[in-house]
């Protein structure tokens, strides 16, 4: 690894600790179990790496981290649909039909991975087709509670836009080296880990925030969801 690199891993480890921290400090746990999975799974993968760099720096291990990772978020979308429309039959019926048209879609774009390609059809065919479901399943989710004004709470808020930006950026970065060739990796490499910073940045602020939940936001999710409010 380089320096930079390794720089960059530690920045990672530090926010992913932090918002960990401030997941259990701000007692947010119980909103997202499956999001805190993912953080501690991240963590654990990282440190892999820079602890153990002759063994876990490989393309391979890479894979099978970013295979599982993307696991945990369908899983984590998954539960904030639950969470979000649980107690509202129509806006739920709603979402679960979104829900099951979306993955529908994504085990359809898996089925029709083209053969051959190895490694690289894995890593920039496969691999992005899956980020794209996990995508639209937080768009969706988004989408179906402003439509049906469901109130969201930051924190989930904060997760599924903060997913969802992030992995439209990495899916584009994918895709690109996909279309244009091994070439393009070292930009992969240059402009997907500051973007995940930042996104860990985001994501700590939004853990350790104070801020209340709005008046209005909080009777109704008093109503529908009171273990929320």
């Amino acid at each position: 690894m380089t320096e930079q690199q390794v720089l960059v891993a530690c920045l990672a480890q530090m926010g992913l600790a932090l918002c960990l921290a401030g997941v259990v400090r701000r007692d947010r746990f119980g909103f997202s179990r499956c999001f805190a999975l993912y953080l501690a799974a991240c963590l654990a993968g990282n440190l892999t790496v820079t602890l153990w760099p002759d063994v876990f720096f490989t393309g391979s291990w890479w894979l099978v981290r970013q295979m599982t990772y993307n696991g945990i978020r369908l899983a984590t979308a998954m539960e904030l649909v639950y969470w979000t429309f649980s107690a509202m039959p129509g806006a739920h019926r709603a979402a679960r039909h979104v829900l099951l048209a979306i993955l529908a879609a994504t085990f359809v774009s898996l089925l029709l991975l083209p053969d051959g390609g190895g490694e690289f059809s894995i890593r920039f065919i496969l691999l992005p087709r899956l980020l794209n479901g996990a995508i639209w399943l937080f768009v969706a989710t988004v989408g179906v509670s402003l439509l049906y004004r469901v109130p969201l709470h930051p924190w989930h808020r904060a997760i599924m836009t903060g997913f969802a930006v992030y992995l439209t950026i990495f899916t584009v970065l994918l895709r690109l080296v996909a279309l244009m060739g091994w070439d393009l990796l070292d930009v992969l490499n240059a402009l997907e880990p500051p973007a995940y910073v930042v996104l860990l940045g985001y994501w700590t602020w939004a853990a350790w925030r104070t801020d209340p939940v709005p008046a209005v936001d909080r009777e109704v999710l008093g109503v529908i969801q009171p273990w929320r409010a």
